[in-house]
């Protein structure tokens, strides 16, 4: 890898060409998860899963001394991201089912600058539906983020994309 440069007097090149100066990058991710799932009675399952991850991004440039240019180009940068997913589901044998979920984030970042803040938030999700005789297919109605909260995740550590508003979902899917 290396550092791109743009330089006015090339200008039949609309982009940005390599240099010879090198980037030296190292990414590493670590995850930590633990599930629990019960079946309480004949109508009822509760779940909960928590997951740690560390994200650490090295990014080196050792052509360039760091005096040149009075601020430093080489970063170590890591996140820490702690998510924890709970959840309650109600099974009718005659194939009604509700569900609620509650998704609780955590992230804190170090290395940056200037600093990056974490972000600490909870979101809620709640559905409905229908499972057809042997599963053959499913109805279901939901609604995401029921408390409209937007957040601010940093993607040094990967997550699943929460949404970011309050919304409908509707699906249905056929088993054959």
């Amino acid at each position: 890898m290396g550092v791109l440069t743009n330089d006015p007097a090339t200008l039949h090149f609309p982009f940005d060409l390599p240099s010879s100066t090198r980037e030296s990058l190292k990414f590493e991710e670590k995850s930590l998860v633990l599930t629990a799932n019960q079946l309480v009675g004949r109508d009822w399952v509760l779940g909960a899963r928590y997951r740690l991850t560390e994200g650490e991004l090295t990014d080196r440039h050792p052509d360039i001394p760091y005096s040149s240019n009075g601020f430093p180009l080489d970063q170590d940068l890591k996140a820490w991201l702690h998510q924890m997913y709970l959840t309650a589901i109600y099974q009718h044998p005659c194939g009604l089912f509700g569900e609620f979920d509650a998704v609780w984030s955590q992230q804190s970042n170090q290395g940056y600058s200037p600093d990056i803040p974490g972000d600490d938030f909870w979101q809620y999700n709640v559905y409905l539906g229908y499972r057809f005789l042997q599963r053959r297919g499913e109805a279901r109605v939901g609604l995401l983020n029921i408390g409209d909260r937007d957040y601010r995740l940093n993607p040094l550590t990967l997550y699943n994309e929460l949404p970011r508003e309050r919304m409908l979902t509707v699906s249905l899917k056929l088993n054959f």
